[in-house]
């Protein structure tokens, strides 16, 4: 459990309760060798770089509505200027309520203007059965070929291996 920043509060009837400390999560898949950053709903904040120093996900969650949380603009620069060790980033919590305005295509585009050089996957790449594992495997299979002895991982090998994951299909 990591720290997250955003009110977290419920309604009981005619009163707003506490409900406790916001927070995200980094799940950590070793057969896979793998971690994962889920951000919750959380406003951008420079510790975000901690929690890339301390636990170096590959993948992260982050959110894009805009409404209790970050907008395209809050999460593309904390990805780009916090998560440098993340080569793939999911956007979440957007669409979901008419307060949630921030859309993916937004979050995409700032990501390219700030030249973040990560791999964006919409969530729809899922509800068709797409997994990361093939995706996490081709970046694998890519980085052990370009990559030297001692170099390091570069983001731009696994943009290359998701070919056509960062944009949505036409509806």
């Amino acid at each position: 459990m990591v720290h997250a920043d955003h009110p977290s509060t419920c309604d009981e009837g005619k009163q707003t309760i506490w409900a406790g400390h916001a927070c995200g999560y980094v799940v950590s898949i070793p057969k896979y060798s793998l971690r994962i950053y889920h951000a919750g709903d959380t406003n951008i904040f420079s510790d975000m770089s901690l929690i890339d120093a301390l636990y170096k996900p590959e993948v992260t969650l982050i959110p894009i509505g805009d409404c209790l949380g970050m907008g395209p603009r809050e999460a593309a620069y904390a990805v780009k200027h916090f998560l440098p060790t993340t080569r793939i980033v999911i956007p979440m919590h957007f669409n979901g309520a008419a307060c949630l305005t921030g859309k993916p295509e937004d979050f995409t585009r700032l990501c390219e203007e700030m030249e973040a050089n990560k791999v964006i996957v919409h969530p729809s790449f899922f509800y068709g059965g797409g997994s990361l594992v093939p995706l996490l495997n081709n970046y694998d299979v890519e980085r052990e070929q370009d990559q030297a002895p001692g170099e390091e991982a570069s983001p731009d090998n696994a943009k290359d291996a998701a070919d056509g994951v960062n944009q949505p299909e036409e509806e």
